[in-house]
């Protein structure tokens, strides 16, 4: 974990002074995310019929769009957070690393430095926004969708070992060789000490590596993804084939999050024991679990009427 990459010191440009900067590690982790992504549909959208300027206008459109429905989300799922950030400042907030806000913030929502998105939000958002671009443009929206596609996998795949650098998104405890641990100071690390869970050496017990659960799965599907794309059957195959693969990947690693975005709808108590102590705690099926099938429900449908 090292959730700030480097700082830029205080200096001094024209008699103006500058600084100093922190330069989060997730920050830069989406910002080559955002790159890679962007490089992906020009080159692969000028072969493929689609203008420059076409393309462009679609990547501000469905990048501004989808950021604002990730964020707002995250927002509908943390709705208490927000709330308590405004009038119950005192009390501890996952949003403030389970610390206390100290002073009202009821603008809270548009702090983006501090992080705070939902992914669905993103590619379901940039998905409806690209639907009524092309129709007012009378453009091929499947065929932009399964271009698109590739560069949403490829750049969460990306962002996710952000989230690891940042230390958020973290996993359940767990008793496999696979467990990470998180020092002092992160969320996770918060979390414990609410649950009475920490060792006592300054670190978590470890904890399931989801962020890298999701990254590998994403760059798996990225390649899967590619090579679709030369062999498709029908518009739109590549675009429902992510919807599906996701949705089944995100039930999976979400079976393993530590602390899911807005609690459970179904609860149940488990034991575990980690470093020779016996703890308990609530776990269960989260809305990420709902939404991910309901998405999956959708996307196997649409492919069922798209390519039959």
């Amino acid at each position: 974990m090292k959730p700030e990459l480097f700082r830029i010191p205080l200096f001094d440009a024209w008699g103006w002074l500058i600084g100093p900067w922190r330069v989060a590690s997730y920050d830069v982790l989406a910002l080559l995310a955002a790159v890679l992504g962007v490089v992906w549909i020009i080159l692969v959208g000028r072969k493929r019929g689609f203008q420059a300027e076409q393309l462009l206008d679609l990547l501000v459109l469905t990048g501004i769009f989808g950021l604002l429905g990730s964020r707002l989300l995250f927002a509908l799922m943390q709705a208490p957070e927000y709330w308590n950030a405004c009038f119950h400042p005192e009390l501890p907030n996952m949003l403030y690393g389970y610390r206390p806000v100290g002073e009202s913030d009821c603008l809270a929502f548009f702090t983006f430095w501090r992080g705070g998105m939902a992914w669905y939000g993103a590619p379901l958002t940039a998905t409806l926004v690209a639907w009524i671009y092309t129709r007012r443009k009378k453009l091929d929206f499947l065929e932009f969708a399964d271009i698109g596609v590739p560069a949403i996998a490829l750049g969460h795949a990306v962002s996710r070992l952000g989230c690891l650098m940042a230390g958020c998104c973290f996993g359940a405890p767990t008793e496999m060789g696979w467990g990470l641990r998180f020092p002092s100071g992160s969320q996770a690390y918060m979390h414990h000490l609410r649950h009475d869970w920490l060792p006592g050496d300054g670190w978590t017990i470890p904890l399931h590596p989801t962020q890298l659960i999701e990254s590998a799965g994403e760059f798996v599907i990225f390649l899967v993804l590619v090579r679709l794309l030369l062999k498709r059957r029908f518009k739109g195959q590549v675009w429902l084939t992510y919807f599906i693969a996701y949705s089944l990947l995100r039930l999976v690693a979400e079976s393993f999050r530590g602390a899911p975005l807005a609690g459970y709808l179904v609860t149940w108590t488990q034991t575990f024991t980690v470093e020779g102590r016996v703890m308990q705690t609530i776990t269960g099926l989260s809305c990420m679990h709902l939404l991910s099938l309901v998405v999956l429900l959708f996307a196997v449908w649409g492919y069922r009427r798209l390519g039959y």
